[in-house]
């Protein structure tokens, strides 16, 4: 994964939470609100600011697209989506790693 190799410790770690994130929802984009939303129902604790800023480096870093559309109030809205490539090989990755622990685990 030559896009990750220069990323930071805690770049990594943004998206480490941004691709749990994905996964959990099945999603491929997610906005500020509805990824603050997802964490506060969890265990993991955060800085909104922080994650805000390592998202905003991960669009420089060319990891996620940033998409600015206007919603059906015409308020201006903005969307994070993993870039096309890099979330087909997650979620080809996801998949291989879900099926052998599907083979691994036996289910009663």
């Amino acid at each position: 994964h030559r896009e990750l190799e220069g990323l930071t410790r805690a770049q990594r770690k943004a998206l480490s939470l941004v691709l749990e994130y994905l996964r959990e929802t099945g999603r491929r984009c997610f906005t500020y609100n509805s990824l603050a939303r997802h964490w506060s129902r969890s265990s993991v604790r955060m800085n909104a600011n922080t994650l805000e800023r390592r998202i905003r480096e991960l669009v420089e870093e060319g990891i996620l697209e940033r998409l600015v559309y206007t919603d059906e109030r015409g308020r201006r809205r903005t969307s994070f989506c993993l870039k096309r490539d890099l979330y087909h090989r997650f979620v080809e990755t996801f998949l291989l790693i879900d099926r052998r622990v599907a083979e691994e685990v036996p289910v009663d």
